[in-house]
């Protein structure tokens, strides 16, 4: 399909996203946490059978205002912390021009820091039960998304050297 849409090489896409917002009924191929859990280990498997240099996104919950927040992060990687790489945090805030209270706005970064607080214990919890050598590391891929869960090779794993689509428009 590739060659015949008029590229010939391969993309080479390192970095796989395995779905967008899954806990919400909203989305088309809504899944419960143990259905993702479970679909996300084996397509990351599948992926990295195929390229063993990809890396893949597990989706965290939708908003840290879901009802299944935590419980949701927690039972995913439950199932799927030994094969994926990063768990995608997912938090929207109204911009400064939606509310026009300039302490509030500056106040969301506190909410935001003690949200990610929240999902790198359930990391660290999840990691510990499976007896993981693997280290929580917080590294932000675009602004402030994304809790990587390193290999285990290194240990750590740092994506503060890819580019950043935030920090490419500023």
């Amino acid at each position: 399909m590739r060659i015949r849409n008029g590229r010939r090489k391969p993309f080479n896409i390192k970095v796989w996203c395995l779905g967008n917002e899954m806990d919400g009924d909203w989305q088309i191929g809504h899944k419960s946490a143990r259905e993702y859990g479970r679909l996300a280990a084996e397509t990351s498997k599948l992926l990295k059978l195929i390229d063993p240099t990809a890396e893949t996104v597990v989706c965290g919950s939708s908003s840290r205002e879901m009802a299944t927040y935590k419980e949701w992060e927690r039972e995913v990687l439950d199932l799927c912390y030994d094969t994926v790489d990063y768990l995608s945090l997912h938090q929207y805030y109204e911009p400064l021009s939606v509310s026009g209270d300039v302490r509030s706005y500056l106040s969301l970064a506190e909410r935001m820091n003690s949200f990610i607080c929240e999902v790198t214990q359930i990391c660290d919890e999840v990691g510990k039960k499976k007896h993981s050598d693997k280290k929580t590391d917080f590294r932000s891929m675009n602004g402030m998304r994304g809790t990587a869960l390193p290999n285990k090779e290194n240990g750590r794993k740092s994506v503060a050297n890819r580019p950043s689509a935030v920090g490419e428009r500023l």
